[in-house]
């Protein structure tokens, strides 16, 4: 499939997609009667998003907004040279922790070395996008799917280890405190073609009566 026929998240395939996982899955119907259409939570693909998904890594994502936003004023404008040119000092008032500042240093010279086009990754599957983003150090299985599935608008994408999303579906399906990676799998494999349009409901869910 190509970049001009691919199948993108926007209201109409929200809506698309919303009406076919309550009707093939009673609970998320159920989910869907509470809490009704969730956001689209899209966010412009690109360096700064990618790196303020590094920064979201095992935080609350206002900490990780607030040492964004230090970061994105001190890199005027923001890029992958402005990025590898702060000095220790810069990264530590921002709040960046070393691994992140590491991670994203990483990132960055894969940029500048033209290793990692991200533009280009529109036009890639999820695949093809996973194993691209994936090369760099510091981004896993959940950075590489939330840019696919925030960034990108992919809307087959689950986002594996996402603490939120596990913890709403192991208490709306009473699965186990402990599963296995690979269960996962078999319970997010009949919300196909529409995961991460099940992951927005779910996570709609997590907000508005789990937290």
């Amino acid at each position: 499939m190509t970049s001009a026929t691919r199948i993108t998240i926007n209201p109409m395939t929200l809506a698309q997609g919303t009406a076919f996982l309550t009707q093939k899955d009673p609970i998320l119907a159920q989910v869907y009667a509470q809490v009704q259409m969730p956001p689209l939570w899209l966010r412009p693909p690109g360096l700064a998003t990618l790196v303020q998904i590094i920064l979201e890594q095992q935080v609350s994502l206002s900490s990780a907004r607030a040492i964004f936003n230090r970061l994105q004023a001190l890199c005027q404008p923001f890029s992958a040279d402005q990025l590898l040119a702060l000095t220790p000092e810069q990264w530590r008032i921002c709040g960046v922790s070393r691994p992140k500042q590491i991670y994203i240093c990483h990132l960055a010279t894969a940029v500048c070395e033209q290793r990692l086009d991200l533009d280009a990754l529109s036009d890639c599957d999820d695949q093809q996008v996973y194993e691209q983003l994936t090369r760099i150090r510091g981004i896993g299985a959940w950075t590489a799917n939330i840019y696919l599935l925030m960034a990108l608008g992919r809307p087959d994408v689950w986002p594996s280890g996402d603490l939120a999303l596990e913890l709403t579906v192991k208490k709306l399906y009473q699965l186990p405190e402990r599963l296995p990676a690979r269960a996962w799998l078999e319970v997010t494999e009949p919300w196909r073609p529409w995961r991460a349009v099940a992951a927005r409901l779910l996570w709609q869910y997590y907000l508005q009566v789990l937290r």
